[in-house]
């Protein structure tokens, strides 16, 4: 999300006019006619800072259903939610054999008031986002959340473990009861990039990539000594991208991830075993690789969508700009 409107409420206009400029880019024209381009909103692209749903009755059904059709016209998804003015945009797809999971996180939030256990994706996506868990086969399952699965960065607003914990941990424990294998988590928001471990209680270890930065936005701290312990790497202020590349000839597959700069250089990188991804399967130890890296990027034999974050324009560590760096836009 956050990945071509900035801040244009409900001025339908406006966000026309913006993805107009995307659209007149050559560096996106060069993009978007060589390789499969799919998107989820996040908060700017959606209204504004932090918003959701109808920010409770600010703007009219019919609004908030123009949001949606404006999404349509400008994005080249497989398909939009429900298919309808009020189904929303999640979607799932494949590429090879990856599933790909992207959810809405803004369309059908009751802001302020949400529903414990529901409140981030609504009723009716969180029983479709469970049936697709269930169904998916694919050797690696990318689920897509356009803000953070964890709490770390600025205290986790505006993400699951503020807003709606218990949610989280419905997704997470059906990941965990049916055995899922190979799933990755991915996440966007914030400014910058990092990763980080989700441990559980059981010993698995979910890995969650927030890959924000194809914006190059400054933003919160890349790191800080109270994730230590969790936190794979971070960056801010920098451009750079992510990509996971698949091997699936070896006996256990294998998944490679990379952040990449725009000259070239890769930042970070981590492979991960289908087996350590796997919630009932303990007894597979580290992963292959985990290093910061100042080598050249090889040839991958896949890739994915990733999310950027271009937000407000300063590097306070907030997308409110009133420079407090809490994001909650009150200067305090």
């Amino acid at each position: 999300g956050d990945i071509a409107v900035q801040d244009r409420s409900v001025h339908f206009g406006r966000h026309r006019a913006d993805y107009l400029q995307r659209d007149f880019f050559p560096a996106w024209k060069c993009l978007a006619a060589s390789i499969p381009v799919y998107a989820v909103w996040d908060d700017h692209d959606y209204v504004g800072n932090d918003k959701a749903g109808t920010e409770n009755g600010k703007f009219s059904e019919e609004e908030h259903r123009g949001l949606r059709r404006v999404w349509k016209e400008n994005w080249n998804n497989p398909y939009y939610g429900f298919g309808n003015d009020d189904g929303g945009i999640f979607f799932r797809t494949r590429i090879g054999p990856i599933d790909i999971i992207m959810l809405d996180n803004r369309f059908f939030r009751n802001w302020p008031t949400i529903e414990e256990g529901n409140g981030f994706l609504g009723l009716a996506q969180m029983a479709w986002l469970e049936e697709q868990l269930l169904q998916c086969t694919g050797a690696f399952k990318i689920v897509v959340c356009p803000t953070m699965w964890t709490d770390h960065v600025t205290n986790g607003k505006d993400s699951w473990g503020k807003l709606d914990p218990k949610g989280r941990e419905k997704i997470l424990k059906l990941i965990e009861d049916n055995n899922i294998h190979g799933v990755l988590l991915v996440s966007g928001d914030r400014h910058g990039a990092r990763a980080f471990t989700i441990p559980r209680v059981s010993g698995f270890k979910f890995y969650e990539f927030e890959q924000g930065s194809l914006g190059g936005r400054g933003g919160p701290p890349a790191s800080s000594n109270g994730w230590a312990d969790v936190q794979l790497y971070g960056i801010s202020g920098r451009f750079a991208f992510g990509e996971f590349s698949f091997d699936l000839s070896l006996e256990d597959p294998e998944v490679h991830f990379r952040s990449i700069k725009d000259d070239g250089e890769v930042i970070y990188e981590i492979t991960l075993t289908q087996s350590q991804l796997t919630p009932n399967n303990l007894t597979t130890g580290n992963p292959t690789s985990d290093s910061l890296t100042t080598s050249s990027p090889t040839t991958s034999t896949a890739a994915v969508p990733t999310l950027s974050d271009e937000n407000d324009d300063d590097d306070d560590g907030d997308d409110d700009g009133d420079g407090d760096g809490d994001g909650d836009g009150d200067g305090d």
